[in-house]
């Protein structure tokens, strides 16, 4: 969580904060955001509580938030990405509900140039073509309870979106 408060404080982005992925909120334990919007199919069992919750895709959002007029500094984006041949439970109904990553990404994109929001934060396994990188730093999970072998690494990167 320190990496996203890091990038994001760094670049003065870090009062409204619109996450819609937010799974458990892992990304503001360190800090919490003066204002935190959001979002995820399911509610999951959270670490840190949002100011606002909309139980939906990213996909079924901008009716919502135009209705509340909001204006954000940023959107996060932490899409599922799974491997071939790894095995999840229920991960069919999960990935029906929720989108692959790559349709999660493109429709975060979407809805931040539909809401005027001029910057993306992606957790992602690899960088975007044709987007610009403000800043990235690569993560490697290490700990032996993520169960890392390969010692796969991540990318935290924060994008400007062009409108």
């Amino acid at each position: 969580s320190y990496i996203v408060y890091s990038i994001l404080n760094k670049h003065g982005l870090y009062d409204n904060v619109l996450d819609v992925t937010y799974g458990r909120g892992r990304f503001y334990y360190y800090k919490k955001p003066k204002f935190l919007v959001a979002a995820d199919p399911k509610v999951w069992e959270w670490i840190v509580k949002p100011d606002i919750f909309i139980p939906r895709p990213v996909w079924a959002l901008k009716p919502i938030l135009q209705n509340i007029k909001l204006t954000f500094d940023v959107i996060v984006c932490d899409p599922p990405q799974w491997k071939k041949n790894t095995s999840y439970s229920r991960r069919d109904e999960y990935s029906y509900a929720i989108g692959s990553a790559t349709l999660i990404i493109n429709e975060t994109i979407k809805l931040a140039n539909q809401l005027g929001i001029e910057h993306m934060l992606l957790h992602y396994d690899k960088l975007l073509d044709n987007a610009i990188v403000v800043e990235d730093i690569l993560f490697r999970y290490v700990a032996r309870y993520l169960n890392n072998p390969e010692l796969r690494v991540t990318h935290f990167t924060l994008y400007r979106i062009s409108r």
